[in-house]
């Protein structure tokens, strides 16, 4: 998972809360569809942060490559091989950058996203997460 986590940068949550998130995702996977997450890498810089500490550009916040990149070196991943899902056009544009496949869900952003921007394309568009994954398993 890679995440921009804006709402730390502008003080709209903390650190902890964002991990309390994460936690309760996990346990939701688990217990729903015996998934799991190897990692989850998150940014939480942002230009305009109301937190110096968090007041950068940097690599890692999408749609640059950071994220993807890092969790491919840690993992030994080929990313051409790779899919990102995501439900903004910074994440289409992220695994762009990296070299990955791209994928557009319809759900959260992504509709609106679509609507708003259709001539950013992304390799394949799914109505949501599930679709995503049987097209991903369908092309392996």
């Amino acid at each position: 998972v890679v995440t921009n986590q804006a709402g730390i940068a502008r003080g709209l949550y903390e650190e902890k809360d964002m991990h309390a998130f994460h936690r309760a995702l996990e346990e939701e996977l688990k217990k729903e569809n015996n998934a799991y997450a190897d990692a989850i890498y998150w940014c939480p810089h942002h230009p305009e942060a109301v937190y110096e500490a968090h007041r950068m550009s940097c690599d890692c916040r999408k749609p640059n490559p950071g994220m993807i990149l890092q969790a491919c070196k840690d993992f030994d991943i080929d990313v051409t091989g790779s899919f990102i899902v995501g439900d903004k056009w910074s994440d289409v544009q992220a695994g762009k950058n990296a070299g990955c496949k791209t994928i557009l869900v319809r759900t959260g952003h992504g509709a609106k996203e679509f609507a708003e921007k259709r001539d950013q394309a992304a390799d394949h568009y799914a109505a949501d997460i599930f679709e995503a994954v049987q097209f991903i398993l369908r092309e392996e």
